[in-house]
């Protein structure tokens, strides 16, 4: 087991790179697109994740951990701003892309090193980043309101660069998850996708956005530490738990009726926080934990673009009920799973 000495700042790794990523999906009305193309828009990035992912360990064992960090970061502060002014499509999807990429590179390095230390609490307080992103955005919003505003905001990528850390030992072998991993991590990560329509659900509901954003996600920070102590000690516990977010979202997407997010987004969200061990369960490793959980975010520009293209209420929850049941399997079907 490689020895994790970044410390638990390495929480930057993902906290900053989610709030570039998801800040446009509160000012998406603001670039004049169709539904299509702004769904397009907003999750493209997962795309990009994907080769991130493939591409992280390779440049971390040829130009070292560090120097790999402190230019992904930089450069998706330098493409925040980039995207904020820029107006021909092709070339914001394009820089949209390339975000994910930096994105799939800085997460995977983050999650692979807090599931290297064996310190649960770090790689709880990792997988939180994604809470604190949408928070840093949703307040970035609040205050600024324009996008070209909050696209500059992107630019605190830049000074996190040079956050000082020390390279950890990396695998000489290319380590690949294995596909039960990788659904894993995609089922564990299906609400957090999901999620990414729910603002446009309460708008379309003339309901507000941010209180909501805010109470929710900001709910969902300590759940991120409590469910892997759950998951150590009763699955049981974790199932159900799973049932009764699933069906929260699933009813929802359905209604709009808001006090259901609140438990969705409270238990979804913190599901991500048991993804790195429940991928290495289903046959991955902690150095691949990251790219599991990055090849699982190809979820993340399916789920919006498909329900979009089907019927947005109807699609994500019927997406959303496959899932939870899909989960509550994996989490107590393994040693089926994988005697198959």
């Amino acid at each position: 087991m490689m020895k994790n000495t970044w410390g638990w700042h390495v929480v930057l790794g993902y906290a900053i790179p989610t709030f570039i990523l998801v800040a446009p999906s509160f000012v998406i009305n603001q670039l004049g697109l169709s539904e299509w193309e702004a769904f397009t828009f907003s999750s493209i990035p997962f795309l990009g994740r994907v080769v991130g992912a493939l591409i992280y360990q390779s440049l971390s064992r040829i130009i070292g951990s560090k120097t790999v960090y402190s230019v992904s970061m930089a450069s998706m502060g330098v493409l925040s701003l980039s995207t904020g002014v820029t107006h021909d499509l092709p070339l914001m999807l394009f820089e949209r892309v390339l975000i994910g990429i930096f994105y799939g590179v800085l997460t995977s390095l983050a999650v692979a090193y807090a599931a290297s230390s064996g310190n649960e609490k770090l790689v709880a307080f990792v997988m939180a980043g994604w809470a604190f992103g949408w928070i840093g955005a949703a307040f970035a919003f609040s205050e600024f309101q324009y996008w070209y505003i909050i696209a500059l905001t992107g630019l605190i990528a830049i000074p996190a660069a040079s956050v000082p850390i020390s390279a950890p030992i990396a695998n000489s072998r290319f380590s690949v998850p294995s596909i039960l991993s990788i659904v894993a991590a995609l089922l564990c990560f299906e609400p957090a996708f999901a999620l990414q329509l729910a603002p446009t659900i309460l708008e379309e509901e003339g309901q507000q956005v941010l209180p909501w954003m805010i109470a929710a996600y900001g709910s969902a920070v300590p759940m991120y530490f409590i469910l892997p102590m759950i998951f150590k000690r009763s699955r049981f516990v974790i199932v159900c738990l799973t049932i009764l977010q699933g069906l929260a979202g699933a009813l929802f997407f359905l209604t709009g009726f808001t006090p259901l997010l609140l438990p969705f987004t409270t238990i979804g969200l913190a599901l991500g926080a048991i993804a790195p061990a429940l991928a290495m369960e289903y046959g991955t490793d902690p150095t691949s934990s990251g790219m599991a959980l990055n090849f699982a975010a190809l979820g993340g520009l399916a789920i919006p673009v498909i329900s979009s293209l089907l019927g947005l209420q109807y699609t994500t929850s019927s997406i959303t009920i496959i899932s939870f049941l899909g989960l509550s399997f994996m989490l107590r079907g393994r040693k089926l799973l994988l005697a198959n």
